[in-house]
């Protein structure tokens, strides 16, 4: 693999780039392609195959992880940075694609959040999703944990309240008509 990346670092470092498809194309590489492909050549072969600790990152590096970068949380498990149709997100070891805080400051009643998520061929997470991202210890990787989140989880499908997901890993109940933040989920 690290010989690989090497050639794609010459080859790109010579100006000159080379495509095969149906037939042979050949040509100049614009600078900008030339220092995204070397900037990715170099971070990938500076750690291949090593997967780092989520938590000594900061949130805000996590936010900005190529699509492929996987971290391992405290709890042990591994999260993968990916784009899931319209929003990126994090893909835990059950699969489920947890947004990535795509609207932060969002605030939205129950119905609306679960209106959102739809639109974006997702679904708002259950109690039982977060309950599995907490034992995964998906507040790792996932910005603004500091509030409450909507869950799709109610006691009944008759009742006027649902269930919220705490900063502290807990769960409450609210009127589904207040707004509050809200997460998508989706799997891939």
């Amino acid at each position: 693999m690290k010989k690989v990346l090497t050639q794609l670092m010459m080859i790109f470092s010579s100006g000159l780039a080379f495509a095969q498809s149906d037939c042979h194309v050949e040509g100049q590489v614009t600078p900008v392609l030339k220092k995204s492909l070397v900037t990715l050549a170099t971070y990938m072969s500076a750690t291949p195959g090593k997967i780092k600790a989520c938590a000594a990152s900061s949130i805000n590096l996590l936010q900005k992880a190529p699509l492929g970068f996987k971290c391992q949380t405290s709890q042990g498990a591994i999260f993968e940075r990916v784009s899931v149709y319209s929003f990126p997100g994090w893909k835990g070891p059950d699969g489920l694609v947890w947004s990535d805080g795509f609207c932060e400051e969002c605030q939205q009643r129950q119905a609306e959040a679960k209106k959102t998520c739809k639109s974006l061929l997702a679904k708002l997470p259950t109690v039982a999703d977060y309950r599995r991202g907490e034992a995964n210890g998906f507040r790792e990787i996932l910005p603004n944990m500091h509030k409450r989140y909507w869950t799709s989880s109610s006691q009944s499908l008759l009742s006027r309240n649902a269930y919220y997901f705490n900063p502290d890993g807990t769960f409450g109940l609210a009127p589904r008509k207040i707004e509050g933040g809200y997460r998508c989920v989706t799997r891939k």
